[in-house]
């Protein structure tokens, strides 16, 4: 069993399920997926400012140079490539024995909230991921 969030996806991922009123158990299973999505934030945001000081112009010293606190792109195609390449490498990747029982409970939790109402982005994220977690899990099933 596995869940996989695309990098997009992730900021929307955890508001959604931080805002999902859970108790015990399924409480303590989503806060250990929120602190894999939210580690997972930090790391991307991290890497992508390094890739933006990398694709800057520099100053004298050889530093970024940054304007209006943005960083002065020397080559936004260039930068734009490495971006989407860069985000393709960085979905978070939810599996092992050691996240079996909370992906098994996160999946009973979404079953669970098949017939709850939502729109727009909320629905958006709830098919997304669940869409995930199913598909994952079919594959895993198929092997």
């Amino acid at each position: 069993m596995k869940l996989s969030i695309q990098v997009n996806k992730l900021a929307k991922a955890h508001e959604f399920l931080h805002g999902l009123s859970l108790v015990r158990k399924k409480s303590r299973e989503r806060r250990r997926v929120l602190n894999l999505i939210q580690e997972r934030i930090e790391l991307y945001n991290k890497e992508r400012r390094e890739l933006l000081e990398e694709h800057s112009v520099k100053d004298g010293d050889g530093k970024a140079v940054i304007e209006n606190e943005n960083y002065k792109i020397e080559d936004y195609q260039a930068l734009h490539e490495d971006l989407l390449e860069f985000e393709k490498e960085m979905p978070l990747v939810i599996e092992g024995i050691q996240y079996q029982e909370t992906l098994k409970v996160l999946q009973s939790v979404f079953e669970e909230l098949e017939d709850e109402r939502y729109e727009g982005e909320e629905s958006e994220v709830y098919d997304y991921l669940y869409d995930q977690l199913e598909n994952q899990n079919k594959q895993g099933d198929d092997e």
